[in-house]
């Protein structure tokens, strides 16, 4: 993927309030507000900042806790010693409820408007896709989060929206989709996204064609956290569905890649650059010393010759850093991506007693994940990544997207869904189970009287129940 260039920094302008500390409100919700009227700012602009706002929150804020306990990493001191331990507070999410709700739904509300208004179905299909990807990120980890009413906001001046049940939200989500992979087979429209503008596909009709096959692999995504609701027979039909097209190679990736100038630079690289207060997870170490999976130099720093983790609440100051695939400054912050697929339709192949089929499509999925972060190695594949029908489990299935899906939130889901893997209370814990979600931001329990009340970090949401 290519670095920014000068039309691409306009996308990043954004998030250069958030440097100092990501403990401070780091976007104003009236960024993209003209003198005139927040209409008037042009999609062209508006996709890009939007680009960069969502990528930088779910690499930083959205998955930070999450990968903490799921012992992918370890807080060792100040806040994130907390997270290690489940101390997680309202007042620690308003920076990343404030992003996603005042600034990108905002943007997206906007986008979704003016690609209606100007008859550019290209446009439209694209921003269904990020509402959808957007407003999944947010009810997966908030359970039930406003979407109807919020979206009308700026027209009815309602500032206190009521919260809209997760399972009214998953069928919207759907919906977007399915509406939004019809707009991006339309063959004409008047405006349609250009490679300055769409930082993670590029425009043209092999972006929009790539943002097809997004969509299609949200439905797939969407569909499998519903399996304790409604069974796996949906997920099943959208996975044997003869027009369904999914993300067919790492290089159709949805994710971004940040740069080095100091206006460009990562969440993760932001973090520990000023914090430093984060060390890789003993349990995710462990079991990748145990295979010396070929992986881990991308993921951790050695010390002393070897990878080293910390366990949950013992603060091992001394343990591995991240490595620099994802704490460089220009590291990709990765969202969607080909290897989470395959591995759904391993688990689904699995789970529907096609276990030839679910070997094949595990294997698949770790060779990718390797030639992803960019090792090589034949004899640990031969190892590790030739199941058959006869050798292939749920478990090893679940602990390999575990590996595969390093520092992304969608492993906590996982865990909910299937309790793979079977992780330990961290020492010290102040909550008595691992958290199942996250609590509601400060800001709307003190200005939303809609906001439910009465929930801990350890009550469900509703497609966990």
């Amino acid at each position: 993927m290519k670095r920014f260039n000068f039309h691409q920094i306009i996308g990043m302008l954004i998030i250069t309030s958030l440097f100092i500390t990501s403990c401070k409100k780091w976007i104003d919700p009236e960024i993209n507000a003209s003198e005139n009227s927040p209409t008037d700012v042009p999609l062209n602009l508006l996709l890009p900042s939007t680009q960069a706002s969502l990528f930088y929150v779910l690499g930083g804020d959205h998955s930070r806790a999450p990968s903490i306990w799921m012992q992918q990493q370890a807080g060792v001191d100040r806040q994130a010693a907390a997270f290690d331990v489940y101390t997680y507070n309202e007042s620690d999410v308003n920076n990343l409820y404030n992003t996603m709700s005042a600034t990108v739904m905002k943007n997206l509300e906007i986008m979704s408007r003016k690609a209606i208004q100007t008859e550019s179905p290209h446009y439209e299909g694209v921003t269904n896709v990020l509402i959808a990807v957007t407003l999944g990120e947010m009810t997966d980890v908030w359970g039930d989060v406003p979407y109807y009413e919020a979206f009308k906001a700026e027209q009815t001046n309602n500032r206190t929206p009521r919260y809209d049940a997760q399972q009214k939200l998953y069928v919207s989500m759907d919906s977007l989709l399915v509406v939004a992979i019809e707009k991006l087979q339309a063959p004409t429209s008047v405006f349609s996204p250009t490679a300055a503008a769409d930082l993670v596909y590029k425009g043209t009709a092999a972006g929009l064609d790539k943002y097809k096959r997004l969509a299609w692999t949200l439905r797939l995504r969407y569909a499998l956290h519903l399996e304790k609701r409604s069974g796996l027979a949906p997920a099943i039909a959208i996975l044997d569905n003869a027009n369904a097209a999914f993300i067919d190679g790492n290089a159709n990736d949805f994710q971004f890649k940040f740069g080095t100038a100091a206006s460009q630079r990562g969440p993760r690289f932001n973090f520990e650059s000023s914090r430093g207060d984060i060390r890789a997870g003993k349990y995710l170490v462990d079991m990748m010393n145990a295979t010396s999976d070929p992986r881990r130099a991308a993921y951790f720093t050695e010390v002393g010759g070897a990878f080293v983790g910390s366990g949950a609440g013992q603060n091992n100051a001394d343990a591995s850093k991240m490595g620099t695939f994802y704490g460089a400054q220009d590291a990709i912050v990765p969202v969607v991506t080909f290897v989470e697929y395959k591995f759904i339709e391993a688990e689904l192949r699995f789970k529907n007693n096609q276990k030839d089929l679910a070997a094949a499509a595990y294997n698949a999925a770790v060779t990718a994940s390797l030639a992803k972060h960019g090792v090589s190695n034949a004899d640990w594949l031969a190892a590790n990544a030739a199941e058959t029908a006869g050798s292939i489990t749920l478990e090893k299935i679940m602990l390999g997207k575990y590996v595969g899906l390093y520092l992304q939130t969608e492993v906590w889901t996982d865990w909910r869904r299937t309790g793979i893997p079977s992780l330990q209370l961290a020492a010290n814990a102040t909550e008595t189970q691992i958290p199942r979600r996250f609590p509601y931001p400060l800001n709307e329990r003190l200005y939303n009287p809609n906001t439910p009340a009465g929930l801990t970090l350890t009550n469900k949401v509703w497609w966990d129940n």
